[in-house]
């Protein structure tokens, strides 16, 4: 009965997080450091919750029953928290798809998610003392462990394989609610309680009927005041159409990715670099082709243009509900569509180009912020004939740049002239970069451009004789030069800097200080990433005769801590290689949790044995030690290597796998510090397994936060990769010097 009801466990609330993940990251604001907020949320109040059931765990008389109330609350509390988190902006009256802080992210985070999370906690741990009360055995903790990372990984390979295309949301939470029903109304012995199952059953069952008709009404009062032409779920995020007089504007995770009829930004972003070059034929789009960019390259005659989207999904959305003015260049002959990763098809692409834009807007992102790198530029450049130009527009300021924007500014341009032989900068309310692979190509001249506009026939709104001049003056060149003369800080896709100079820069519209500070005193200085395991050590050495199974819960600690990171690692250099993690989170998810249970059930077959178990727990965290020196070796095999480069989608998808390793040390680690605990006193063995859960789950949530907030942006995923093997190294050297915690050592 356990095994069946951790299963159930880690099945619904695997897909409960994925849900609440994307559902969040929509109305909240789809970055990284969005992700690792609601990530670090969810983890505390699991952990929360599995700490403090451990510890009331002998006040509760029927754990049974118990374990049914608490699923029967998640099973009413689902559907409301996703229609809570849908409608949270206009509850704290901030305007649909309207920008805010990441303090007021973190607030709306870790409220939302904390009744779910603490459930969730407390159901692991009450499934602990169940198997206890109920049915014995030592190992039965263990197997309760496997079979709730088996839930888990299915959970996350089902939903990522064959719910996301096919089922809402709301209809997937609905399920959940019915799967737990049901195993309540199996296993449950409390007939009230089952017939109250039933009664929610029946009810949830007449919702699914009305289900679409709900969903509907909840996605327009989500952006209510704007008319919801439609919203999809993909495989890549959400997208939503909205109108508002007579203007279209596509939402991507929440965030504006293009609005038509915006001649502006259109015009600015496709004619300055077009009119660089003398004589573009074959160009390069890179993203956001229909909010009028390809409209604009259409006006060049005897051109073609190869049009980049990842997402197929944004075409054939547009298709169905954009008009048909707004379509017409897709149905042009010389547009090319091509549903990829820009940076793979730059790879295996032959084909060379006069003209590249890059149209996926400010690096707010990990992802997009791959498309500011060293490496991209110089994928683009092997790219290019000779001579050829790339482009690529930012948010800027017309008269006035912070500090903050500065550095911003700077690391784009420093970053392009690594790469190419001329780099020059058009400013105003965007700041668009132009780079050339040849010299005396590139020009700022007014009377040049006009003249160039004027001779190929070409006739704008915007960027034409009257608007150009007022662009180009010589004020705005000067003050702009002056703040790029400047060197900055080279992007890279091991180091996003410039990601972080976004980060920051976002952090001043509102005000966070806080958040400046911290930034601005770490400063890649390498020296604090020590800090970490120093304070741990330091810790150990303080408490180490007042706490017992200390080592033991130390490495549990940074286990957790250490294996999250290792899958935020692996997420973003997924990303960086190829593209569309979003995508394959769910993998990734699932191979660290099918690691999991190949470990555990390693280690149960281990404590049978009963021979030198705390030499192979020091194995384990020598593991832990070893595995993250590794994963710089193998993204630099996985990125240079031309076997790999040749096999794209199964080398991806084995990469996509390499939490395998880290979920196997991580599934040995648990069983066994749960028998080490025990052996040192007659302690409650359910108690420790609560407890030792909590530690786990909590770690994880300390080093989600600070891995994707602080400790990547600022080193690195490589000075991450090295702060987690001198953290573990620290727990090695605890295990070997403090022995005596561990009284019996087995």
């Amino acid at each position: 009965m356990t095994t069946a009801l951790s299963f159930i466990l880690g099945l619904t609330s695997t897909i409960t997080q994925i849900i609440f993940l994307r559902e969040l990251i929509v109305v909240l604001y789809g970055n990284e450091i969005t992700y690792a907020l609601i990530l670090a949320s969810w983890l505390f109040w699991v952990g929360l919750g599995s700490y403090i059931c451990s510890s009331l765990a002998r006040k509760i008389k029927n754990y049974l029953m118990a374990i049914n109330l608490v699923q029967l609350i998640i099973v009413l509390i689902l559907p409301v928290v996703l229609i809570l988190i849908r409608i949270i902006k206009n509850i704290l009256g901030i305007y649909p798809g309207e920008i805010i802080g990441i303090n007021t992210i973190g607030f709306i985070a870790f409220i939302v998610i904390a009744p779910v999370g603490f459930l969730f906690g407390a159901f692991y741990s009450l499934i602990c003392s169940c198997s206890k009360e109920k049915e014995g055995g030592e190992r039965k903790i263990a197997q309760i462990y496997t079979f709730e990372s088996l839930g888990s990984a299915i959970g996350g390979f089902v939903f990522s394989v064959i719910l996301i295309p096919f089922i809402s949301a709301l209809n997937l939470t609905l399920i959940l609610s019915g799967i737990n029903l049901l195993i309540i109304i199996l296993f449950g012995r409390n007939k009230k309680i089952n017939v109250l199952s039933l009664c929610v059953v029946i009810l949830l069952s007449m919702i699914m009927l009305k289900s679409s008709n709900i969903d509907e009404r909840i996605r327009d009062w989500q952006w209510k005041g704007l008319n919801v032409i439609d919203s999809r779920d993909t495989i890549y995020g959400n997208l939503t159409l909205v109108e508002s007089s007579g203007r279209y504007s596509l939402y991507e995770n929440g965030m504006l990715s293009f609005t038509t009829g915006d001649e502006l930004s259109s015009e600015e972003s496709m004619h300055y670099s077009l009119l660089e070059h003398p004589n573009p034929k074959n160009i390069l789009l890179i993203g956001n082709g229909l909010g009028g960019s390809l409209e604009e390259i259409l006006k060049y005659k005897e051109i073609k243009v190869d049009y980049v989207e990842l997402d197929p999904g944004i075409i054939d959305f547009a298709i169905k509900n954009l008009p048909p003015d707004v379509l017409e260049p897709l149905n042009d002959p010389r547009v090319n569509v091509i549903h990829a990763d820009a940076r793979l098809v730059i790879k295996k692409s032959q084909d060379k180009y006069d003209v590249v834009v890059v149209n996926v807007g400010d690096p707010k992102t990990a992802l997009s912020n791959r498309y500011y790198t060293l490496e991209f530029f110089n994928e683009l450049k092997s790219k290019l004939n000779l001579p050829g130009i790339i482009s690529l527009t930012v948010s800027s300021n017309e008269n006035y740049l912070t500090e903050e924007a500065n550095q911003f500014l700077r690391s784009i341009n420093s970053t392009l002239k690594a790469a190419f032989s001329d780099v020059i900068s058009i400013p105003g309310e965007t700041n668009i970069f132009i780079a050339s692979n040849k010299k005396n190509i590139l020009t700022l001249s007014a009377e040049e451009l006009i003249g160039t506009l004027k001779g190929r026939g070409i006739r704008n709104n915007y960027v034409n004789e009257y608007y150009i001049p007022f662009k180009l003056s010589e004020t705005r060149l000067a003050y702009n030069q002056k703040v790029l003369e400047e060197k900055g800080e080279i992007n890279s896709d091991n180091k996003p800097i410039t990601y972080l100079f976004n980060t920051i820069l976002w952090s001043t519209h509102f005000g966070e200080k806080a958040i400046q500070t911290v930034y601005k005193t770490l400063d890649r200085r390498y020296v604090y990433l020590l800090l970490i395991p120093l304070l741990i050590f330091i810790f150990a050495f303080v408490q180490r005769r007042k706490i017992a199974h200390l080592p033991v819960r130390i490495s549990i600690l940074t286990t957790g801590f250490s294996e999250i990171i290792f899958q935020i690692i692996v997420i973003l250099a997924f990303q960086s290689l190829y593209g569309y993690a979003y995508y394959k989170i769910g993998f990734i998810i699932s191979s660290f949790m099918l690691g999991l249970v190949g470990g555990s059930l390693y280690a149960e077959r281990l404590i049978a044995s009963g021979r030198n178990l705390f030499k192979k727990y020091y194995l384990a965290q020598f593991g832990i030690f070893i595995y993250p020196l590794l994963l710089p070796v193998l993204f630099v095999v996985f990125r240079d290597t031309a076997f790999t480069l040749k096999y794209p989608i199964i080398f991806s998808s084995v990469f996509a796998f390499l939490p395998v390793i880290a979920g196997f040390i991580g599934g040995v680690q648990y069983p066994l510090a749960v028998h080490l605990m025990r052996t040192v006193k007659n302690s409650d063995q359910s108690k420790d397994a609560g407890i030792l859960y909590a530690l786990d789950v909590l770690g994880s949530s300390v080093g989600a936060f600070i891995a994707a907030t602080v400790i990547i942006p600022l080193f690195g995923i490589n000075g991450m990769a090295v702060l987690c093997a001198v953290v573990n190294l620290t727990v090695l050297i605890i295990l070997r010097i403090y022995p005596n915690n561990l009284s019996v050592r087995t």
